[in-house]
């Protein structure tokens, strides 16, 4: 008699069961886990950029990593601001499009 696992559905079941549960889990878990990943991946991607010049300037990474953040917050505020009220223009002419096709889909059905 072939022992448990060794039966193929089995096996298959266990796996759906446990790549089920982690999913499930890991959505619930999205809240708490999307802000360390987008810190870790943006710690990732500035480390080189704070070794060049930390190498160039003899500055303390600190520094540097406080100058990166308020040189970023500034380009996306500036992006923002310039770019802001076209897209809240823009937005506003597709809802009423949409609106307006909407009505029109109604009033000849």
């Amino acid at each position: 008699m072939p022992h448990l696992w060794q039966i193929t559905a089995v096996r298959e079941a266990a796996a759906i069961a446990f790549v089920s549960v982690l999913l499930f889990v890991a959505y619930h878990l999205s809240t708490v886990f999307s802000p360390i990943v987008l810190a870790l991946l943006a710690a990732y991607l500035i480390h080189p950029v704070v070794k060049f010049i930390e190498r160039r300037t003899g500055l303390s990474p600190r520094l540097i990593v406080a100058l990166l953040l308020i040189f970023i917050c500034a380009a996306v505020a500036v992006v923002g601001f310039w770019f802001g009220p076209i897209l809240v223009h823009q937005i506003t002419l597709l809802l009423e499009a949409l609106a307006r096709i909407h009505v029109r889909s109604h009033a000849t059905s």
